[in-house]
């Protein structure tokens, strides 16, 4: 990444942000095409192509009845999918999120939940942040895990994530459930005190 230039990196990460504060009332469909500006350069204007891009980006996550709405008079949750939908615009080799299922309720979670697996599975390299382990069971193969001591864990998610790491790092007792044998379906439910 060291020899990119700026405009490659430009081209090549994306990053979602946990909460995004507007500075001006543009449409979603405009916040979603400003994905393209490492393509199109700083005078340049989008084309055809580029205004398909985007609309295939807000198709991807659902989002095409907020198309012509003002950015700023949406919700935090729809903020954050258009968020994701322009940073699937800028077609990224690496997508970074914080956080990426901040303020959406669980439909949109699971969506985007799926939409980070299909960007994974097309070849993306995605790197994500969240408080939700079973995210990680969800979509991640590997997985990192800090504690505030500045403990660190990497590895495989099902190797990273046990119940006796939950308890050591956070304190609490936890038990990671799954369904069929499916390593996605695990979610870790934590059990009162006793």
């Amino acid at each position: 990444m060291s020899a990119w230039t700026v405009q490659e990196r430009a081209r090549r990460i994306a990053y979602v942000p946990q909460v995004h504060t507007p500075p001006f009332p543009f449409t979603v469909h405009d916040v979603v095409v400003m994905g393209r500006a490492a393509h199109i350069g700083s005078l340049g204007v989008p084309g055809k192509k580029d205004q398909r891009i985007a609309d295939d980006a807000i198709e991807m996550l659902d989002i095409a009845h907020l198309s012509q709405k003002i950015y700023t008079k949406i919700s935090g949750g729809e903020r954050q999918l258009v968020l994701l939908a322009r940073a699937i615009a800028q077609q990224p080799q690496l997508l970074c999120m914080d956080e990426p299922t901040a303020s959406l309720d669980f439909g949109n979670q699971v969506l985007v939940m799926n939409r980070i697996r299909t960007l994974s599975a097309a070849g993306i390299t995605v790197i994500m942040t969240t408080h939700a382990p079973s995210h990680a069971f969800y979509c991640a193969d590997q997985t990192a895990v800090m504690g505030r001591d500045g403990v660190f864990f990497v590895g495989q998610t099902n190797d990273v994530i046990t119940e006796q790491r939950l308890k050591k790092l956070y304190g609490v007792t936890a038990k990671i459930v799954g369904y069929d044998n499916v390593p996605e379906s695990r979610t870790c439910v934590p059990l009162p005190p006793q």
